[in-house]
């Protein structure tokens, strides 16, 4: 009895899994799994067409970025002065 148990999970494993490739296998066939078209592979505008992007707002943020970062690694520096003495 044991048997036919382990033999019908063996089956049915079987069964789904060769039904889930076939779906699988169905699904990544269709035209819009397809890769873009090679005039679209280097140009971002495809990808980003609805972002809207202010850039001053992102020149702000760098320079308020670059600020914190040098005064970081001024006190940084400092610190490894005293450290060495």
């Amino acid at each position: 009895m044991q048997a036919g148990y382990q033999l019908a999970g063996v089956a049915l494993t079987l069964g789904l899994a060769i039904f889930s490739g076939l779906l699988a296998g169905y699904i990544t066939s269709r035209s819009w799994f397809e890769p873009p078209p090679p005039e679209y592979l280097f140009d971002d505008t495809f990808h980003f067409a609805k972002c809207v992007i202010e850039h001053e707002k992102l020149k702000d943020l760098k320079e308020a970025v670059e600020k914190t970062y040098n005064a970081g690694s001024k006190s940084g520096n400092q610190s490894d002065d005293r450290a060495k003495k």
